[in-house]
């Protein structure tokens, strides 16, 4: 459960801009981001959650322009 921040554990095979879209259950996307470039490995990014964002279960979107992508479920809990 994610309260203020959230984390992501990203893998990129390449240094590239990363870009995270967040959904609720709807499908309408309640914040998009990026990050700028990150070195290719492991790494970390990092939402702080606004206020206004209801608890809920969310889906994180993330991909990069290395043509890498993945969606993580996630819950706000207030």
């Amino acid at each position: 459960p994610v309260i203020s921040s959230a984390s992501f554990r990203i893998t990129s095979s390449a240094s590239s801009n990363v870009s995270a879209t967040i959904y609720d259950t709807s499908g309408r996307i309640v914040a998009s981001f990026e990050t700028g470039d990150i070195a290719g490995g492991t790494s970390n990014l990092f939402w702080d959650v606004p206020g206004e964002i209801p608890a809920g279960v969310y889906t994180a979107r993330i991909s990069d322009t290395a043509g890498n992508c993945d969606s993580m479920r996630f819950t706000v809990m207030r």
